[in-house]
């Protein structure tokens, strides 16, 4: 059975959102780069917080995919 399109909107919010904090991610470690160590170790533990939020919500994008979780209408 497929997914309603409330529940498939949801998936590709949540996976917008994945992608949207990777490419911020990526952002962030380019301007570690050219920090200080000390500075930069600081800012790459905080990244390591948002790269486990990204897979966290892809996790979720899956289990609304295998139906799991789904989004009523409004």
């Amino acid at each position: 059975m497929g997914l309603n399109r409330t529940t498939q909107r949801l998936r590709r919010e949540l996976l917008d959102l994945a992608c949207h904090q990777e490419a911020l991610a990526s952002k962030l470690t380019h301007i570690a780069e050219t920090l200080p160590a000390a500075q930069s170790l600081l800012l790459l533990e905080l990244l390591a917080e948002v790269y486990a939020d990204v897979d966290h919500l892809k996790a979720l994008a899956e289990e609304v995919r295998q139906g799991q979780v789904s989004r009523l209408k409004s």
